[in-house]
């Protein structure tokens, strides 16, 4: 017999028992669903952390030095109370630049350029991130992919539009989603874990009081254009670490010079265990509904299996005294496990589909990434192997002439 005959067969075996075919497509389909889910939910959390790991794994601070002011007056002249003292503010990125210079050893620092700027079709900031970083992050998009530069959706700019800042074409490769995370490194929370290094994004369209459209870009895009750079608010929260580990009395150095100006200092072990807390307490949660679900999955496939194999036997027994071969008759009965498997397929990525479309993903928190279809597939193939088994098990254990007397008291 040739496939289309196999499939002709199986189409038609699966339109006879179609109702107790359906029966075991909802059980499959909604048991994937709910595995997706969970596994989603994990990686949202897990996608915030991914692109800080390597820092956050290093020895280090999270670091902010408080803004002061210098008293500009002249102190050696009396001044009388009709003047007021002059004072100059000194943010805290010029208090960092004039200790980091003096530390000692293999030690290097990360930080968030940002920049608002007027375009064609209305205001937009950008936020610059290194490269490391950007590639790592790959945000969920709507529209597009995650490669050159990105940007919000409550913007006029579409998938391949050229948004030109400064000296800069930035083409938009990818469209977020509504609701997103941007990286800002913008606060500071005793408890913090990375979520706190994100701002939660949710663009809005059409609302009075909108958010402004933020374009999320590579460093490399913009490294050429000295005037842009120049632009560019550098973030005053950094993360500060060593490359290398560092010696005893170099870290007693520089430990002793960071601390000589107030500030906020973190150290980056202690974000990083509160942090995988953070990502591993939702897979904890996870892990034993996934388990649940998967041992429910792997014995509703042997119970599908078994129940298309019951549903197939007499017919196979036909077909072989008809002239098949016990290959065709395999071949037959594994045809109405793929429709099965073809038909649930369809459903769950049209029901994930409209999660996505409905917006309930955001609600709870799903992020689907390579891991689910990983899974999604490993369940169908484990499934198609088990009925291999079982369908080859009793054909070996079975006459076709037994099954039809069988079949027939």
């Amino acid at each position: 017999m040739k496939i289309t005959a196999y499939a002709k067969y199986g189409c038609k075996i699966f339109g006879r028992y179609k109702l107790m075919c359906a029966m075991i497509i909802i059980q499959l389909t909604a048991v994937l669903c709910a595995l997706n889910i969970a596994i989603g939910n994990y990686n949202s959390r897990n996608m915030l952390y991914v692109p800080f790991e390597d820092i956050l794994s290093k020895d280090g601070y999270y670091i902010m030095y408080d803004s002061i002011f210098s008293d500009t007056s002249d102190t050696s002249v009396e001044n009388d109370h009709t003047e007021e003292n002059v004072s100059d503010r000194i943010s805290g990125n010029t208090v960092f630049d004039k200790i980091f210079p003096k530390l000692k050893g293999d030690i290097s620092y990360t930080e968030i350029l940002s920049a608002q700027a007027a375009v064609k079709r209305g205001n937009v900031s950008l936020i610059v991130l290194d490269d490391d970083i950007y590639n790592a992050l790959e945000l969920p998009v709507a529209d597009g992919s995650y490669s050159q530069a990105v940007m919000t959706l409550n913007s006029k700019y579409t998938v391949g539009d050229i948004i030109t800042i400064g000296n800069t074409d930035i083409k938009i490769s990818g469209v977020l989603t509504s609701n997103t995370y941007i990286p800002k490194m913008s606060r500071y929370i005793e408890d913090m874990t990375v979520a706190d290094i994100y701002d939660e994004y949710k663009s809005e369209v059409g609302v009075e009081g909108e958010r402004t459209p933020t374009v999320i870009a590579p460093l490399s895009l913009i490294e050429n254009d000295s005037a842009l750079l120049s632009r560019l608010e550098r973030n005053e929260f950094k993360f500060l670490y060593y490359n290398t580990a560092p010696t005893d009395e170099e870290r007693a150095y520089n430990d002793k010079l960071i601390h000589s100006e107030s500030g906020l200092f973190m150290p980056l072990n202690e974000l990083n265990e509160r942090s995988k807390t953070y990502v591993n307490d939702n897979l904890k949660k996870i892990f034993p509904v996934a388990v649940c679900v998967g041992v429910i999955a792997l014995f509703g496939i042997v119970c599908c299996v078994s129940i298309i194999n019951v549903l197939c036997a007499k017919t196979n027994a036909i077909f072989y005294s008809c002239g098949a071969d016990r290959k065709d008759c395999i071949f037959i009965s594994l045809s109405v496990i793929m429709t099965v498997e073809l038909i649930s397929v369809i459903i769950l990525l049209l029901v994930m589909k409209l999660i996505s479309i409905s917006g309930f993903d955001n609600s709870l928190g799903v992020v689907i990434l390579a891991n689910n279809y990983i899974v999604t597939l490993l369940i169908y193939s484990v499934m198609l192997f088990i009925g291999t088994i079982i369908i080859l098990c009793t054909f070996f254990k079975n006459q076709p002439v037994q099954v039809l007397k069988k079949r027939s008291i």
